[in-house]
């Protein structure tokens, strides 16, 4: 996981497992801020269920199907985005 100094603006690589440790930067020691791990995000979840259900409001099964790929893809591109 890559976390920016807030000081001096150098992207430090610490691990991703490191729990609640508070590591300090590499080029002037300052505090980095807390490793939060990602929190679930239903983004992509939401895209398929509203995309399947307006799909087969208007074209039926196979809108149902098509509005539902279209749905999963859009939530993923949007959890992205955030």
């Amino acid at each position: 996981m890559n976390l920016r100094c807030p000081d001096c603006g150098r992207v430090n690589n610490i691990p991703a497992n490191a729990g609640n440790i508070q590591f300090r930067c590499y080029n002037c020691g300052a505090l980095l801020p807390q490793n939060n791990p990602p929190s679930a995000d239903t983004s992509e979840a939401v895209g398929l269920i509203g995309g399947a259900v307006l799909g087969g409001a208007i074209g039926g099964p196979v809108g149902a199907i098509v509005g539902a790929i279209i749905g999963a893809v859009l939530g993923r591109e949007t959890k992205g985005a955030a």
